[in-house]
């Protein structure tokens, strides 16, 4: 049986679970955060 290559559509998606707030309330503590980040990966 021959080994054929076929494609497949992936997606990386990158989410801010704090959806922004991470970043004003790191600031009140001192700290520098742009968020807090979740990943996921489509294949279809």
């Amino acid at each position: 049986m021959a080994n054929i290559a076929k494609e497949e559509i992936v997606i990386l998606r990158i989410y801010d679970l704090s959806q922004g707030r991470a970043k004003v309330y790191a600031k009140a503590f001192g700290m520098d955060i742009e968020g807090i980040w979740h990943t996921s990966v489509e294949v279809f």
